[in-house]
């Protein structure tokens, strides 16, 4: 069994279990600045929360797909997961989030 996955810029891993002190959030993982895609799951299998530092993960209740228009659809199974987003760095900026 896999325990990462990738969608262009955004990382999933799988992990043993959700931390404390999480908040329910909506169903978008990442919004593309430019083009106005975005990384989403739309199933209501899927629970996405963020913590106080605005990390973000998952609770897939039941087999459902992260979609792009731009990528392919990864399919997660049942489980829970954490979010990592790609970072670059920029000379003139420092580190900065990647964006689609």
């Amino acid at each position: 069994m896999k325990n990462q996955f990738r969608q262009g810029d955004v990382l999933i891993e799988k992990i043993d279990k959700m931390p404390k002190g999480l908040k329910r959030k909506d169903q978008i993982i990442a919004l593309g600045e430019v083009t106005g895609h975005k990384h989403f799951f739309p199933s209501e299998q899927v629970l996405v929360y963020k913590d106080e530092n605005n990390n973000q993960f998952v609770n897939v209740q039941k087999t459902a797909e992260l979609v792009h228009d731009e990528h392919q659809a990864i399919k997660l199974e049942k489980g829970n997961y954490k979010i990592v987003m790609q970072r670059q760095f920029d000379l003139l900026e420092g580190i900065k989030q990647v964006m689609d």
